[in-house]
């Protein structure tokens, strides 16, 4: 249990007083912060990782927390610099890792097309971002407005974003606008970007990087989660100015149906006034 562990932290923490800051942590409530340490829910809870001023992110301890002798040997190999430093591909297997692990604790999820889906790199228009390449194509690429979606794999919030989100990067792609590239970044998958550490991001979430502005304040997504409202979030937030058609969620064909929806209703609604 964790009463069974306060002791040796205890111990430990007095024995480096002044040398480590030792603080707990709610991983449900800072999950996003684990993943920087290199800590993923499920598989490493409970657990210690710990924060260098540096932003080097070290292997995290993988003794027996019960044990507080164990605790002051990694301190101590803390202090004279023996702790491994993970690489970003390293912290990529460790992600995948859990996420295998919590896959197979949790049922599979069906798709309800249209309500409840997952994420396809093969067919969606969704760039599928990770800790490798989200630096080169979100934050270094000055020539596209680049709009995020935080999400996890296995949560239902996600799965019913999904639809809409999909549906978006589509009606750009078929739009022709190039300025605009719509992607996601797995949570289960990979450790929160270091540039987004200071946010208490709720998951999911959406956030647009400006081609012309990669640094914070960043703009988080507020509004209903629909694919005209997005639409019309990023054609206002965009650094590359875009101009979207009228009923731009629409292709030609489902427009045509819309209006005579429209149609049928207003004769429908004068109909009965008339009666």
């Amino acid at each position: 249990t964790d009463n069974e562990l306060v002791k040796p932290f205890s111990e430990a923490a007095k024995k480096f007083y002044g040398k480590i800051s030792f603080v707990t942590a709610d991983s449900r409530k800072y999950e996003s912060k684990m993943k920087a340490l290199g800590l993923f829910r499920g598989p490493h809870e409970p657990a210690i990782g710990v924060n260098v001023p540096d932003g080097k992110v070290l292997a995290p301890f993988t003794g027996d927390l019960r044990i507080w002798k164990e605790i002051f040997y990694y301190c101590n190999d803390i202090i004279s610099n023996n702790v491994k430093i993970l690489s970003p591909e390293s912290l990529q297997h460790r992600a995948q890792d859990a996420a295998l692990v919590t896959s197979k604790s949790n049922p599979s999820m069906k798709d309800i097309k249209g309500i409840s889906e997952s994420f396809d790199v093969a067919t969606d228009m969704v760039t599928l971002l990770t800790i490798e390449n989200f630096t080169s194509i979100a934050l270094d690429d000055e020539t596209q407005d680049v709009v995020v979606l935080f999400h996890e794999t296995d949560s239902e919030k996600s799965r019913h974003l999904a639809p809409y989100y999909k549906r978006v990067a589509l009606r750009f792609k078929e739009l022709n606008i190039e300025s605009v590239r719509i992607a996601r970044y797995d949570l289960r998958n990979s450790p929160l970007p270091r540039r987004f550490e200071s946010y208490d991001m709720a998951i999911p979430s959406l956030v647009i990087l400006p081609a012309f502005s990669k640094f914070p304040p960043f703009r988080f997504f507020s509004d209903v989660f629909k694919v005209a409202t997005v639409m019309q979030w990023i054609e206002t937030h965009a650094s590359v100015k875009i101009k979207l058609p009228e009923l731009a969620h629409l292709n030609d064909e489902e427009k045509k149906l819309f209006k005579e929806q429209i149609k049928e209703r207003e004769m429908h609604r004068m109909q009965k006034e008339e009666l």
